[in-house]
């Protein structure tokens, strides 16, 4: 008999006991929601669903086929309430109690609506339980009065998406209005601009639902580096020596054929169950002996971090595999591993990781390798090829699940160029969703706290792409909007840089430091500074060390200067390579143009704010700049264009490489001579402007 068979005998079962205790108790809702705490155990025995308080228990034959791990039959009182609540004092009980409640509501009471004319199946309710758990985590500390009201429909959808948080909603009231649970949360706010317009003409009313967009949310920064280790380690050291031992097992020749004592070599073809019982023979042994080691020769007989993989059927294992099967479940986290690392550098939408065939590196000899996808959101129909640059690691990542893709489907006999696999099931086809796979490799390293009252999506790592550049990196909105594939400044700021409420701050912050570091660099090299800025600094600086003594040149002091005269940050700016304003807030000869505002387009020379740097650090390259050097060579080509468009009789021109040769006199005193020594120098620059 098949176990698809056995489980839905065995749900047909479960069908008549619930109807037989449903019989004999005769159970209301009125009863359940008055219902104590032992009065609830009762019936979660009765219903099959555990005898332990604080404990929801399914007996694995219960459970689809493929859940039948503990994480997917059973739930514990301790995943209900916030972290450092004690799961034994009498408020976890009251969570523990109402979450009962409704479990066993769900499966006594069938809801009537579209999809939810029957009882739930337990993975069904076991999944719904462990939402609503993520929700008293949330408001298990708030006061009452009431239960579910605690929270509102409109967190409900924040927390687990629109579909999702509106349907356990919709669950809740039907069942509070039914009367077997205490309350329900609060109804969702109207957005505004939804109401049917009045009759004019007789055109009928709009009845469409609004459909309200949820705001994905960068991944928390610990889940973030904890998983990227995780994620690295299982590449680098785990990924290599499990894929040699699977493919040495794919190159042992198996028996196909009954063995026949008159006739060696003859006999019926095997079953599938003997191919199957003759596969394991053979390889299990293999992978029982053979010697896993890391990326430096040395033995892996245990991994540097716990983890637990899971095989359908036989429950969780740890490193290393003991039989092929749990080798090649292995592999579900190592793709897993693979997924995050890709997904978290390119930034691609689901679809198009999705979308990412073998062979997608190019330029792969390269500094720089990238990977291609094809992206359809803003180019319908068949799309467009997308293009995002690679870390080497990520590189490697991608090579690396190239080789399990190509094990599996060669070990099924499936040909494509897909690059994702599925691995559980129908081992080797083209996978169609990421959410097992991320599921998997949350669960394997039990990173479930460190994600909080959240899951993880696919779109998280596009947000958390953009929380990291944003934090990190000069120009980060023109970065994004090529990486991303958008063509709205607006979409890549607004929807994903500062869709974290946070991110605004951070960068306040982050730039606030790097411009107070600008100024103690300023202060130690405040000798080679020049314009009216850098004197009128000296003077500030020279009467600020005559009060402090010999403490001044160190370097907390030189910080508490800067952070004094500069506002915490604030005043300082740079407004060119190699100028700086050191009253940015409060602005100086620029305020003559910018209505009392600075107004960097205005910025003249002869301020007192102005500071001129001999040097400056490149925002391409990084590297420091000579920023004399520079003027000078744009001075001698801004002269030689002058002349020549002088020869031509160009006035405008003229008056246009005169007018940037203006903005260059003034800051450094080199520039000044230089000037002032050419021959148009004299006729085009003014005297005044031309330092003695």
């Amino acid at each position: 008999m098949s176990k698809s068979k056995v489980n839905q005998e065995g749900q047909s079962q479960v069908e008549q006991i619930t109807l037989q205790v449903m019989e004999q108790t005769g159970l209301t809702p009125q009863q359940l929601k008055s219902a104590d705490h032992a009065q609830l155990l009762q019936l979660q025995g009765q219903l099959l669903m555990g005898t332990v308080w604080g404990v929801w228990e399914v007996a694995a034959n219960l459970v689809a086929d493929h859940e039948i791990v503990d994480s997917r039959r059973i739930y514990r009182i301790d995943l209900t309430v916030p972290t450092g609540m004690d799961p034994t004092c009498a408020n976890a009980h009251a969570v523990w109690a109402e979450l009962m409640r409704y479990a066993i509501a769900r499966r006594s009471f069938p809801l009537r609506g579209k999809g939810t004319s029957k009882r739930p199946r337990f993975s069904t309710l076991l999944a719904e339980i462990r939402l609503l758990g993520m929700a008293t985590r949330q408001f298990a500390q708030h006061p009452g009065p009431g239960f579910w009201t605690r929270c509102t429909a409109d967190q409900m959808v924040l927390w687990f998406g629109g579909k999702s948080g509106a349907s356990l909603t919709n669950k809740l009231r039907q069942l509070s209005v039914l009367g077997a649970i205490v309350d329900a949360p609060a109804g969702r706010k109207k957005p505004k601009g939804t109401a049917p317009a009045r009759h004019r003409t007789g055109e009928p009313e709009d009845t469409q639902v609004p459909q309200l967009d949820t705001q994905y949310l960068p991944l928390p920064d610990p889940f973030t580096a904890a998983a990227g280790q995780r994620a690295l380690y299982m590449t680098e050291q785990v990924g290599p020596t499990l894929l040699s031992a699977l493919e040495h097992c794919a190159t042992v020749p198996l028996r196909r054929l009954n063995k026949n004592p008159r006739t060696p070599g003859c006999g019926e073809p095997l079953g599938n169950g003997q191919q199957a019982a003759v596969k394991a023979s053979t390889l299990d042994p293999i992978i029982a002996r053979w010697a896993w080691q890391d990326l430096d020769g040395h033995a892996l007989a245990a991994l540097r971090y716990d983890v637990f993989f899971t095989q359908n059927q036989k429950g969780e294992f740890a490193w290393p595999p003991r039989t092929y099967a749990q080798a090649v479940a292995a592999l579900m986290v190592l793709q897993g591993a693979h997924l995050f690392l890709i997904a978290l550098a390119d930034g691609g939408r689901h679809g198009e990781i999705l979308s990412v065939k073998e062979g997608a590196l190019g330029r792969s000899e390269t500094d720089a390798p990238t990977l291609t996808s094809r992206t359809r959101k803003i180019d319908p129909n068949d799309g467009r090829e997308h293009e995002v640059p690679l870390p080497a690691a990520v590189q490697a990542a991608v090579l690396q699940q190239e080789r399990l893709a190509r094990f599996l489907k060669k070990s099924q006999g499936i040909s494509g160029q897909h690059l994702w696999v599925q691995i559980a099931r129908k081992r080797g086809n083209s996978l169609k969703s990421f959410d097992s796979t991320l599921d998997a490799f949350v669960r394997a390293f039990r990173l479930e706290p460190l994600l909080g009252d959240s899951n993880l999506h696919m779109h998280r790592f596009r947000k958390t792409l953009a929380r990291i550049v944003a934090l990190a990196l000069v120009h980060a909105p023109k970065i994004l909007m090529e990486v991303f594939g958008h063509r709205d400044e607006q979409m890549t700021v607004m929807r994903y840089i500062l869709s974290d409420a946070g991110l605004l701050k951070e960068i306040q912050e982050i730039t606030r430091e790097l411009l107070v570091l600008k100024g103690i660099w300023t202060i130690e090299n405040l000798d080679a500074m020049q314009g009216k800025g850098a004197q009128r600094l000296r003077e500030r600086w020279s009467q600020h060390a005559k009060l402090v003594g010999k403490s001044a040149l160190e370097p907390q002091t030189i910080r508490e200067f800067v952070e004094t005269v500069f506002e915490g940050g604030q005043a300082l700016a740079v407004i060119a390579p190699g100028i700086l304003c050191t009253s940015f807030t409060k602005g100086g000869r620029c305020n003559e143009y910018g209505g009392g505002k600075p107004n960097p387009e205005h910025c003249s020379p002869q301020c007192e704010h102005q500071v001129a740097c001999p040097t400056y650090e490149s925002v391409d390259t990084f590297e420091v700049e000579d920023a004399i050097l520079n003027a000078l060579n744009t001075a001698d080509y801004l002269l030689r264009q002058l002349g020549e468009a002088e020869a031509r009789n160009e006035d405008m021109v003229v008056a246009t490489f005169a007018g940037q040769i203006r903005s260059l006199v003034g800051r450094w005193l080199e520039i000044d001579q230089h000037v002032a020594t050419h021959p148009l120098g004299h006729r085009f620059i003014p005297v005044h402007l031309v330092a003695p």
